[in-house]
């Protein structure tokens, strides 16, 4: 479980409140295909992620959420 806060800021926006943020499940991998002209480059640094998220905030009930990225 990672631990949600300001600590890289000065002061924490207003309104920010500490919470926990856990992944639920995830997958990450390398598409196929990511070449010139759908081919394989030789150095490929694309990357795919899908995961779910859990968030926990004192006094208020966990909610979950997907989040799809793709870098490269």
């Amino acid at each position: 479980m990672t631990q949600l806060g300001p600590g890289f800021l000065r002061r924490p926006p207003r309104g920010w409140v500490t919470g926990q943020v856990s992944a639920v499940s995830h997958r990450a991998w390398q598409p196929g295909n990511s070449g010139v002209d759908g081919g394989q480059s030789e150095i490929d640094t694309a990357c795919l992620l899908n995961a779910r998220w859990r968030v926990e905030l004192p006094g208020r009930e966990p909610y979950e959420f997907d989040e799809q990225r793709r870098h490269g």
